[in-house]
């Protein structure tokens, strides 16, 4: 391999490792509403915002899921769960920041009168709460990739490459 070759693989697996993290540590949160979204159902919350405890159960089943893919001792497993635990009040805060943003700015644009200040205010917080929620989510990305060896975090971005069906250069047909 050479060495151009080399460093491509390892910034590719590097990327694969934090996507990995980011789908472990969000994902539990977002897809179950994304899902609930395109069926016009409720998601797995019945019909209400996600609790802590939802979240934090949510983020546990799937982080026990990946940790056993890559035979994490229970010390790991302790420290992980620190970090869930941390994470999971966190953002509800963030997810409901977010939904009462998403209604200021349904009753700005239902409005008899635009308020084109008070719009661009909502689009403003909107910008300031993503950047506070990815700042975030990266700090607990880390905290949970410090806690894992080398060799783990490499398993990881192995199985991220499968699951994404980019191992090798091939993609998954689109179904």
């Amino acid at each position: 391999m050479t060495d151009h070759a080399h460093r491509r693989h390892r910034g590719r697996r590097r990327f694969g490792i934090l996507g990995l993290l980011c789908a472990f540590a969000l994902g539990a949160f977002a897809l179950p509403r994304a899902f609930a979204a395109y069926t016009g159902g409720h998601g797995c919350h019945r019909g209400g915002d996600f609790t802590a405890e939802e979240v934090r159960d949510h983020m546990g089943h799937g982080a026990d899921w990946i940790l056993d893919e890559v035979d994490a001792t229970d010390a790991q497993r302790d420290q992980i769960d620190a970090v869930l635990d941390e994470a999971a009040p966190e953002m509800v805060e963030l997810h409901a920041e977010g939904r009462g943003l998403k209604d200021e700015l349904r009753g700005l644009l239902a409005a008899p009168t635009l308020d084109r200040e008070a719009i661009e205010q909502v689009r403003l917080d909107g910008v300031d709460l993503a950047d506070r929620a990815s700042t975030r989510a990266l700090g607990w990305m880390v905290r949970v990739a410090e806690v894992l060896t080398p060799e783990q975090r490499a398993d990881l971005a192995e199985l991220h490459e499968e699951w994404s069906g980019e191992a090798h250069g091939k993609r998954r047909p689109h179904r």
